[in-house]
């Protein structure tokens, strides 16, 4: 009995990580929204779609928002992050806040 192939994650022109200034907010999500759209089969649920933008906000104002997401998703010994679309919008509104 043979198993389907394991999807492989392609490569192609990593996302960069966003510090959170405005001229580079949505330039950055349109990037990470591509690189996500190409490895739909690997990114297949909110949660890691969430996880994987998340993980490109590592520096100034977009840590904090990030850092403030992660906590804010704790329910007790659970972890409730919403959809990916609403995470989407959420950051859209507040990105003209960043500088």
């Amino acid at each position: 009995m043979s198993s389907a192939p394991k999807p492989t994650e392609l490569h192609i022109g990593s996302p960069k990580a966003f510090d959170g200034s405005y001229e580079k907010a949505i330039p950055r999500l349109n990037s990470i929204l591509f690189y996500l759209a190409v490895n739909e089969e690997i990114y297949n649920t909110d949660a890691k779609k969430i996880a994987f933008t998340l993980s490109y906000m590592t520096e100034g104002p977009a840590l904090t928002w990030a850092t403030t997401f992660q906590h804010n998703a704790f329910v007790g010994s659970t972890i409730a992050m919403g959809t990916f679309t609403t995470f989407i919008a959420n950051f859209k509104l507040c990105s003209n806040t960043m500088t």
